[in-house]
């Protein structure tokens, strides 16, 4: 087996919105009872924060840790493990974003992480992946 997501992948998925959730809410709670006569200032830390959040959820809290067999890619947000096999995934895509690309497997029912999931890959362990799995591969990845 081998893992197919970037080493990223916990950074991102766990310890950025862990810091950003603890940093940030103390800098809110410290600005709305610091700057109680400036209402302004209040509602622009609390609009911060929650914008921040609400950013880390949609973005980086999606993403899992993918590993794959020769049969089966094993997908996990560190607290439970699925196995699925190639034929459940209908499409896999590709996204670049400024310095990662995100791959998206598109799956044919709802798995139980939905139906889209969403990593980061290891590009040279990923290339070899789908070169060794072409079924995998019907996608445009």
């Amino acid at each position: 087996m081998v893992r197919i997501s970037s080493d990223l992948t916990l950074f991102f998925k766990i310890f950025l919105p862990t810091a950003w959730i603890a940093f940030f809410g103390v800098a809110t709670g410290v600005f709305l009872f610091s700057f109680r006569s400036v209402l302004f200032v209040q509602a622009g830390a609390l609009l911060f924060y929650l914008g921040g959040i609400a950013l880390l959820y949609f973005t980086l809290i999606p993403l899992k840790r993918v590993e794959g067999s020769s049969e089966h890619l094993y997908v996990t947000n560190y607290f439970k493990t699925f196995r699925y096999t190639f034929e459940s995934v209908r499409k896999v895509k590709a996204v670049d974003l400024f310095f990662v690309k995100v791959i998206v497997l598109h799956f044919k029912d709802k798995s139980s992480f939905g139906k889209k999931i969403f990593f980061i890959r290891r590009k040279t362990i990923w290339e070899e992946y789908l070169h060794d799995h072409p079924e995998l591969a019907q996608g445009d990845a």
